[in-house]
């Protein structure tokens, strides 16, 4: 799986906000229509009038949104990050800590003391 690379902007961010910005702010923020509506309660419908240009986004949301993807665009993911070998370490021990013991079969430990890992991942490290 390839590590995220947002797309370049369409332009400069304008009030009222233009369909084709919105499109970009969704696609670097990782939601679509329906997560939109759902975050601001709002019908699949209205969403759908913006994303069409049917009707404006107020200017609160759009500044809202453009932060959002502004902030996602401008801080990518970590490029020490390797998935083969921090994602999967930290996947298997987790990144706070690892339980030591064998699991019971209730699903519990016998063991309920939790070991620190010594070093983080390069990408927590500054």
């Amino acid at each position: 799986m390839a590590i995220f690379k947002p797309p370049a902007p369409p332009g400069e961010f304008t009030l009222p906000l233009t369909p084709e910005r919105l499109h970009w702010q969704l696609d670097v923020i990782g939601w679509g229509r329906g997560e939109l509506a759902h975050r601001l309660d709002l019908s699949d419908g209205k969403i759908a009038n913006w994303v069409r240009g049917h009707s404006f986004v107020p200017n609160v949301v759009a500044i809202w949104l453009e932060d959002l993807a502004q902030t996602l665009a401008t801080k990518p993911v970590p490029p020490e990050w390797n998935e083969r070998e921090e994602g999967r370490a930290a996947a298997k021990h987790g990144f706070y800590g690892r339980r030591t013991g064998r699991q019971d079969i209730r699903g519990g430990h016998d063991d309920d003391e939790a070991q620190v890992m010594e070093d983080p991942p390069a990408f927590l490290r500054r």
